[in-house]
C-alpha cells in the first residue's frame, strides 16, 4: 500500500521555506528565533520536516522525515549511503523525502527505518 497524502519535492520544501538553491538551512522556533545547535545541515531540515509545529505538512512525510532522520543519526544507516545524504541540498533532502513517502510501503517509523531504508538505501 502506497499513501495517497504524498506530495511534491517542491511542495515539500516550500513548507519550510527551502528553495531549489538553497544551501543553508536555518531551523527556526515558533517566534521565528534561529534554533542553534551544532547539528549537521540534513539533521535540521529533516528536524523541521518531521515535526507538526514547524510545518504544515501531512503526517506521512512528517513520518517519513522522522524516520530517515532516525536511521541516519542512529547509525542503522550504511555508511557510504548516510555520508552521501548528509552532503545533499536541503531541497534534495526534501525531494528524498518525497520519494520515499511515495515508494515505501511501510507506514510506520520503525517499518520505514529499520526495514525499507536498510533494505534500500544503496538506490537514495
Amino acid at each position: 500500500m502506497i499513501a495517497t497524502d504524498t506530495m511534491t519535492a517542491r511542495e515539500i520544501a516550500k513548507a519550510i521555506k527551502v528553495g531549489p538553491r538553497t544551501k543553508k538551512f536555518v531551523l527556526r522556533d515558533e517566534y521565528g528565533f534561529e534554533i542553534r545547535d551544532e547539528s549537521r545541515h540534513y539533521a535540521k531540515v529533516l528536524a523541521a520536516l518531521s515535526r507538526s509545529d514547524m510545518s504544515d505538512l501531512p503526517s506521512r512525510i512528517h513520518t517519513v522525515a522522522y524516520a530517515l532522520r532516525k536511521c541516519m543519526v542512529s547509525g542503522r544507516m550504511n555508511a557510504e549511503s548516510e555520508n552521501r545524504i548528509a552532503r545533499y541540498t536541503p531541497y534534495q533532502l526534501c525531494a528524498l523525502v518525497a520519494r520515499i513517502s511515495e515508494e515505501c510501503p511501510e507506514t510506520t517509523i520503525g517499518g520505514i527505518c529499520d526495514g525499507w531504508l536498510i533494505r534500500n538505501h544503496t538506490s537514495l
